[in-house]
């Protein structure tokens, strides 16, 4: 879907943020692919999980929304 980084990113600190317990708190990321459309996922912070990942033409708020409900019917609603 994309090309993999030739070395690592650059570090900006040496604190990670990753909650202590899991299913406490997805990450939305967007981005796009060489056939320029979206890769919209969700990242689970503290297991690294990508409980749901879709490619659109469009990035909107509404596919972003659908995408996310489906990974909570299927992986339960994050703890707060």
């Amino acid at each position: 879907m994309n090309n993999p980084l030739s070395r690592p990113r650059k570090a900006w600190g040496k604190h990670r943020f990753e909650r202590l317990c899991s299913n406490n708190l997805w990450q939305a990321d967007f981005k796009t692919t060489e056939e320029d459309k979206w890769l919209i996922s969700y990242l689970e912070d503290h297991s690294r999980l990508i409980p749901s990942s879709r490619i659109h033409h469009d990035p909107t708020a509404e596919y972003a929304i659908k995408l996310l409900d489906a990974s909570m019917k299927r992986y339960g609603k994050g703890r707060s």
